[in-house]
Order: C-alpha cells, then structure tokens, then sequence
C-alpha cells in the first residue's frame, strides 16, 4: 500500500494547501478527521474536491492504523514472552545460595545478617559497618585476623545489644568494609549472598530480577551459584 503525504491535500478550491503536523509528529485519528471536516467545509462549492479521494486517503490511514495497532500487539506478546521465558531460566536458581555484585544485606528479626567479601591483600584492622537507607551508621562489626587475610571471606554477623535484643529493625541494608594496614586503606569488594527465593521480571520485557529474600538482585549480576549449606 502506498503511503499518503497528508501534507499535500489540496486546500479552498485546490489552490493554497492547508498546514500538517510536521513530518516528526504523529498525525492521529481525530487529527486526520478534523482536517478532513475543514476542508469539507470550506471547499469551493463551484468547484468541489473529488469525494472519492477523501474516502481513499481515509481507508488507506485506516488500514495503517490497523497495522500499527497489530505490530504493537505482536511486540507486547514478544515482551511477555521473553519476560516469561527469562524468569523460567531462573527457576533453576531457586532454593540455591547465590553470589551476586552489591553491597547489600538482610537484616532478620533476630538481628542477624549474611555477608560476603573479597580482600585484596592483608589488613591489619577492620571494621563491618552497617547502614540504613539514608546512608546512617546503624551498627559496626570488628573483624577478627582471620576474616582480614586476602582472600573470599564470607560470615553470619549478630548485631544485638547486651540483653541481645537487636540493633536495628529487620529490613535491607548496606555495608561496607573499612580496613587498612599501617594506615593505608585496604578496599576489599562486598557482595549480595543468600538464598534464592523466586524470581521475576523487573517489567515487561526488562531484565530478570532473583529475589534474595527481600533484596532483588539482577540475575546478570549473579557471580556465583551453589548448592546450600
């Protein structure tokens, strides 16, 4: 089907044209129509516009609806699709402890969290620093020799008080490590580990999200995957 330049419909009497949206601007239905009225009504009554040419550029913009509104439809299927299709690849995944890039852990009711961690080379003094969502320091951990050597290290904390309630509610954090040696810093790398739980499409389409209990981990983030402990 030829495609109409709607710029080019003759104007009064076929001599000044009538202005179009430009050619980056989409001309919709009620566009084409109101245009298509305008001209109707200010036509030369001695010298009509051929009505056959206003049903023919009135169907074939119809027709290229149509097709538009099908090509829409076939990419949304495709979409959800794929989104299916990605969170079933997951699936897998689901019941296994994972490593994943991040720097985020999860608090439990009883105060304890999962971390894991790459130090490049040896500290002498450490410290596991907890944050809440606006970036505050909730509560700290001393590391011990053993968790300072180069190396993965990966840990279960306990941050409870004296009387062992907790230190901070159950929820999402982020960590880091500050550690150093003789007073140069030594940068280790924190990582997301836990327990898949499920997974799901970030939306449709979007990229294939796992869920480490609360946290959402993409899955092309995902370092390391193992059978639990």
């Amino acid at each position: 089907m030829q495609e109409t330049d709607l710029s080019t419909i003759s104007g009064i009497g076929g001599n000044a044209p009538v202005s179009a949206a430009p050619r980056a601007q989409t001309l919709g239905r009620d566009e084409f129509l109101k245009l298509l009225i305008a001209q109707l009504q200010n036509q030369d009554p001695l010298s009509p516009e051929d009505p056959s040419k206003f049903v023919s550029e009135l169907t074939q913009f119809s027709n290229l609806e149509q097709l538009i509104g099908i090509r829409e439809g076939v990419e949304s299927i495709q979409a959800s699709n794929a989104s299916v299709q990605g969170v079933l690849d997951a699936a897998p995944l689901i019941g296994r402890e994972v490593l994943a890039a991040g720097e985020r852990t999860e608090l439990d009711a009883d105060g304890r969290a999962a971390f894991a961690y790459d130090m490049p080379r040896q500290a002498s003094v450490g410290d596991l620093i907890l944050r809440d969502g606006t970036g505050r320091e909730v509560a700290r951990h001393r590391l011990g020799e053993a968790e300072l050597t180069p190396g993965r290290h990966r840990l279960e904390v306990e941050f409870t008080r004296d009387d062992g309630t907790p230190l901070a509610p159950a929820g999402v954090y982020s960590y880091a490590i500050d550690a150093s040696v003789s007073d140069t810093a030594v940068t280790a790398t924190p990582y997301i580990t836990g327990t898949a739980t499920g997974a799901r499409a970030a939306s449709l389409g979007g990229e294939v999200n796992l869920l480490v209990g609360a946290i959402e981990v993409p899955l092309s983030a995902t370092i390391e995957v193992k059978e639990p402990r």
